[in-house]
């Protein structure tokens, strides 16, 4: 039997009027800029925003709107294919968010399905090792999903599920063509999109889950500057394919956000202040410089030129 949701955190942050709330919106803006992308033949591509968009929309209303400002921000990398890929949602194995997070929506068809590659929705039988790592320990942590969505929430920083081969191999953002533009059109889009995520939500911390997660947030809070702005941490990836993650995943991360100063934000309902998100005064100078040079480049532009990859450490 489903149990009701407290009005802090399960009402649709969507009005009367239809109207979706900020997160909703920065999440149709990137999943409508990364469709328009054109990718190489050979890498198959999902979008669970586009066909999961039921079940994705709900996760960012109910828990991420309606959340309050001055969360834990976790950040990990992309769609993996028995999480995100199938529920719409950062890490989402089946089991936690139809039974724990309590959302549970039809989920569609990729534009173009790899057969090795399939999508079932919440019919999919097998679970996603990663998540359950994760949202198993928040799950122990804190109890209920409300009360870890009162203090943190999870995005993950491209929502892109790409496949390479007969097997459906997986390949990460970092490894994607860069001769063609291919990968920095892609950075470029999901950095907006993160900054977007950060003005919004307010957080007091960003946490990256991995190594390339981490990088990108790093490089999309300098590129802000924030004055006072959020404190950015990095934790272990959950991944199976990590040897490390296998020996003890949860104590390793428990620690490295003890370490980080985080950890009592899990475990307390203490509400804490937002972030305030004020620029620093050379930033709003050059803000109003450019806006008077014609041929300027903005700090967007120097924000999305990637000139180094990053690779994902399991």
């Amino acid at each position: 039997k489903k149990r009701p949701r407290p009005s802090s955190l399960g009402a649709s942050s969507t009005s009367s009027t239809g109207n979706p709330g900020q997160l909703v919106t920065t999440i149709r803006r990137l999943s409508e800029t990364l469709d328009s992308l054109k990718f190489p033949e050979e890498i198959t591509v999902y979008n669970p925003y586009c066909y999961a968009k039921l079940p994705a929309e709900a996760y960012f209303e109910q828990y991420g709107q309606r959340g309050p400002k001055g969360r834990i921000l976790f950040v990990g990398m992309n769609a993996g294919p028995w999480g995100m890929v199938q529920t719409g949602v950062a890490f989402g194995d089946v089991s936690f968010v139809r039974d724990w997070m309590q959302i549970s929506s039809p989920v569609g068809c990729p534009r173009c399905l790899h057969p090795a590659r399939p999508v079932l929705g919440f019919d999919i039988q097998r679970g996603e090792k990663s998540g359950q790592r994760l949202w198993g320990l928040m799950r122990d942590t804190c109890g209920t999903a409300e009360a870890f969505f009162s203090r943190a929430f999870v995005v993950n920083y491209c929502p892109l599920a790409f496949f390479k081969g007969p097997k459906g191999t997986n390949v990460t953002p970092d490894r994607l063509p860069a001769r063609d533009g291919t990968r920095s059109r892609v950075i470029a889009a999901c950095d907006a999109a993160l900054e977007a995520f950060v003005n919004e939500l307010r957080p007091s911390f960003i946490i990256g889950v991995g190594n390339f997660a981490f990088a990108r947030m790093q490089k999309v809070i300098e590129g802000m500057k924030i004055v006072g702005g959020p404190r950015v941490g990095l934790i272990l990836h959950p991944s199976p394919a990590s040897p490390k993650a296998n020996r003890g995943w949860a104590r390793q991360a428990k620690e490295q956000l003890q370490e980080l100063g985080c950890w009592d934000r899990l475990i307390t309902s203490i509400d804490y202040p937002p972030i305030c998100m004020h620029k620093s005064k050379n930033q709003k100078q050059n803000s109003t410089s450019q806006k008077n040079t014609k041929d300027g480049m903005n700090c967007d532009d120097t924000r999305r030129q990637e000139s180094t990859a990053c690779q994902e450490t399991h």
